[in-house]
């Protein structure tokens, strides 16, 4: 809990994955979560909702950066995205809501942001 006058809290633990901090306001935070019957439960209450972190990748040609004198770090890769997720799984979240990649064109987010309506768009998501 936070009541130790510091402002931080005021435990200490190994393993945070096995043995989480003792938390008086959610102390079911970090036990499975069942969903129903035929889904897999939640390894723990933990949710990451879905936010826009600038690692989506693009769908614009490879020369539009050249033509508008722009450096693309990520260009279309989503590998950075792979491992930002890969990272938060890592550090327990039970579930990821993602987000940033439009199913159609009518979805976009900007112009030229990714899309996943193809196959050529699904073979760059998969790791």
């Amino acid at each position: 809990d936070f009541d130790n006058h510091g402002g931080g809290p005021s435990y200490q633990f190994l393993d945070s994955k096995t043995h989480p901090p003792p938390n008086k306001y959610y102390p079911h935070m970090f036990q499975p979560l069942s969903l129903g019957p035929n889904i897999q439960p939640l390894p723990n209450r933990v949710i990451m909702g879905s936010m826009h972190c600038g690692l989506e990748g693009h769908s614009y040609p490879a020369f539009v950066p050249k033509l508008l004198g722009v450096i693309d770090k990520h260009g279309d890769s989503l590998d950075d995205l792979a491992e930002y997720f890969a990272e938060r799984a890592r550090g327990g979240a039970g579930l990821m809501v993602t987000g940033g990649i439009a199913p159609n064109r009518a979805g976009w987010v900007a112009p030229f942001s990714s899309t996943l309506m193809n196959q050529r768009d699904m073979e760059k998501h998969r790791v």
